[in-house]
């Protein structure tokens, strides 16, 4: 791609080389004038013109700025490049703050509004730390990239002033806490096609080899056409790297629980292991939210103490004693020993091949309600229910 270079009598046109790990920019591949290192403590601005379009952008040369004029689309083919691998200056700008949607500990959402194409999206702002940096940035990306239905969807990302940026699709709905918060309890045909989506989800993250270790009801969007969608990944990790991540540590005292008292011969670094014990905890997770679904009340966790994690299910929860319907499944996913526990891909075959009657879900009572139920459960009801 070409570029000009401003002077003040003249300007100088160049040929952009993209490598492996830099930007060059010269008049031919053998005499180079300028190298951009892909790296983040390389700084870009971008320059704007008429309607916010980028006419070029910035960088520092031998303590100067280099301006370098560069055609709309040839800007947005080196921005492709540039994106998560360099820092920038002056994007945010182009994102008009909207409103707060959600404020957590480490990151932050916000609806905000497009300058560049006049559209409305959803900015996830994280800061760099020791619990989120570079590599859980890119290790989100590449998850994000596979485009599942119930990810979200993203339109771009980058890094700027020391925070990761992501800009993703618009999602108009509510929080899965919202709707469990409501004052109408969720259906019980309601929470089947919840939870099928989230195992379709989890058996795609485990068959890559990725595990979840966050499944959160502020994270989970019920949107008004009955698609449930996942915001957050930054937790995300690959099999086999856990336990040289700060996450991963807290669960080292987990596996020698299971593996001293019952005297296994495990090496912690064997990929079979790990893809059990770990894919197992994202399980129990999605279990334990199964359970609150359900039940409308989160599991009383103090019973889970180090000295009874890993006995017989028999044990688990003075209530999980009737094996009907539903409640197999949630004792099987709340399963104390990982190795016994089902897996997503058993889960999702155990929902098909339930025959919902109407013992189903006879040992989960119903409160009394009122007949006008969430806008939501009305679609679930009518469309979703036909594919269980």
């Amino acid at each position: 791609m070409m570029c000009k270079s401003k002077h003040f009598f003249r300007d100088t046109e160049y040929f952009i080389y993209e490598k492996e790990n830099s930007i060059q920019i010269g008049k031919n591949a053998q005499q180079i004038k300028y190298t951009i290192q892909l790296e983040l403590s390389t700084i870009i601005s971008w320059i704007y013109g008429d309607r916010n379009y980028f006419i070029g952008f910035k960088f520092r040369w031998k303590q100067k700025m280099k301006i370098m004029i560069v055609d709309y689309h040839n800007c947005l083919q080196l921005k492709s490049i540039f994106d998560g691998k360099v820092s920038y200056n002056n994007l945010v700008k182009m994102f008009n703050s909207v409103k707060y949607i959600q404020q957590q500990s480490q990151n932050t959402i916000i609806l905000v509004h497009s300058c560049i194409d006049q559209r409305p999206y959803q900015m996830k702002v994280t800061s760099n730390s020791l619990n989120y940096n570079i590599l859980d940035f890119m290790l989100e990306l590449e998850v994000l990239n596979f485009q599942h239905k119930n990810m979200i969807s993203i339109s771009q990302y980058f890094i700027e002033n020391d925070k990761f940026y992501i800009i993703f699709e618009h999602l108009e709905g509510r929080s899965l806490r919202e709707r469990m918060n409501s004052q109408y309890k969720m259906k019980k045909e309601e929470v089947i096609v919840v939870l099928k989506q989230l195992l379709s989800l989890l058996i795609l993250l485990h068959r890559k080899g990725f595990v979840c270790r966050d499944i959160s009801q502020d994270n989970i969007i019920i949107q008004k056409n009955g698609r449930i969608v996942v915001t957050e990944f930054g937790q995300i990790t690959k099999v086999g790297e856990i336990l040289r991540t700060k996450r991963g540590t807290k669960d080292i005292d987990l596996i020698n629980e299971l593996i001293l008292p019952n005297n296994l011969e495990v090496n912690q670094n064997n990929e079979d292991f790990d893809r059990q014990f770990w894919f197992a905890q994202d399980i129990y997770c999605l279990g334990e939210l199964l359970h609150e679904m359900l039940i409308g009340k989160s599991i009383q966790k103090t019973i889970f103490d180090k000295h009874s994690i890993f006995q017989s299910s028999q044990n688990t929860i003075s209530t999980l004693r009737k094996k009907v319907g539903l409640r197999n499944l949630l004792d099987r996913m709340l399963e104390p020993d990982p190795r016994h526990r089902i897996s997503a891909e058993q889960a999702q075959n155990f929902i098909k091949d339930m025959e919902f009657g109407d013992d189903s879900f006879i040992d989960f009572s119903d409160q009394d309600e009122r007949n006008n139920f969430q806008e939501v459960y009305q679609f679930i009801s009518k469309v979703c229910l036909q594919n269980l």
